[in-house]
């Protein structure tokens, strides 16, 4: 099996990269969804100390961006501190952090707090999904000209949910094409739109062939040879219907290839090998073969795919070819 998880990290490096100023000054009475409120307006500007205005380039593109931020006027901070014990508690004080909330519209009903969009969480992170109205960028300055004062690059937003001088962690664009579940490229809804390097590279798909030994291999998997697939997994699978799902999984993710031009060449030359990686260290797929590390050996001319407990090796031919 591969060797566990690393133990979690007791932090991690996040940090504002900007601030949301928006037409809604108290949390009571915003929106619970950005789109509710389509005509809603907001502004994201940076802290240019922490990113550049180069930051946004090519953002235009997209009709739709996610704002991600942090709750900062949640009226229980201690708790999430005392869950971790971080601010608002101790070490010695860690509990968990409350699991139910009662949302509105359940009459004082309570649920999993994971059942619900509540802003008390025990990370007080949300999201936004906004309409991107503009990227305003100030030219940039020229030489011996003086700095004006305030943010010389920020996002014009509408249909928001996000509360004055909340805090911005991170905007990524939104991607109908894997956000939204079942969407249909020849159905896409009016004023949605994405780059056209964006649309073009998700509508490619490599065809994938499996040989014959591949095959076998995979039709006498033992149970519980995978931690994912299979009777002895959580999701239970028929032993009889193992080898086509763990088949449809490889299909998929070589298939959905999505690797950069430059790795794309080491692919198509067989220098694309997950062995390599220090992350299979101690791993050894089952077998004694490996080097002093515990990686399994690379074979020279093929590349390989990490997926549940399989070394998946593959090559990948020149466009007109086939692909395999």
């Amino acid at each position: 099996p591969l060797p566990a998880p690393p133990a979690p990290l007791p932090a991690l490096p996040v940090r504002p990269i900007g601030t949301l100023r928006s037409v809604y000054r108290l949390c009571v009475g915003t929106p619970r969804q950005g789109m509710l409120a389509p005509r809603s307006r907001g502004v994201v500007t940076f802290d240019e100390a922490v990113v550049s205005r180069d930051a946004v380039l090519g953002l235009e593109g997209y009709s739709h961006v996610y704002v991600l931020f942090a709750f900062h006027l949640n009226s229980n901070p201690g708790a999430a501190g005392r869950s971790f014990g971080g601010p608002g508690g101790t070490s010695g004080t860690r509990r968990q952090f409350p699991s139910k909330v009662a949302p509105p519209s359940l009459g004082g009903k309570k649920v999993g707090v994971f059942g619900t969009r509540t802003p008390h969480r025990p990370n007080p992170v949300g999201f936004s999904l906004c309409r991107l109205d503009g990227v305003a960028v100030e030219p940039r300055r020229k030489r011996g000209e003086r700095k004006r004062g305030g943010p010389t690059f920020s996002l014009l937003l509408s249909g928001l949910d996000v509360v004055d001088g909340t805090p911005v962690l991170d905007v990524k664009p939104y991607v109908p094409h894997y956000d939204a579940v079942g969407h249909d490229p020849a159905a896409a809804p009016d004023g949605v739109r994405v780059p056209r390097w964006v649309d073009d590279g998700l509508r490619k798909r490599r065809s994938v062939a499996f040989l014959p030994a591949a095959e076998e291999f995979l039709g006498s998997l033992p149970d519980g040879a995978l931690r994912f697939y299979g009777p002895g997994s959580p999701w239970r699978d028929r032993r009889e219907d193992l080898p086509d799902v763990a088949k449809g999984c490889i299909r998929e993710v070589l298939g959905a290839d999505v690797r950069s031009a430059w790795q794309t060449r080491k692919a198509r030359g067989g220098r694309s090998q997950a062995e390599r990686s220090g992350r299979l260290e101690g791993w050894t797929g089952g077998g004694d073969e490996g080097d002093a590390g515990g990686r399994p050996p690379a074979v020279e001319g093929l590349c390989s795919q990490q997926i549940d407990n399989m070394l998946v090796q593959y090559t990948i031919e020149e466009p007109g070819a086939g692909e395999g």
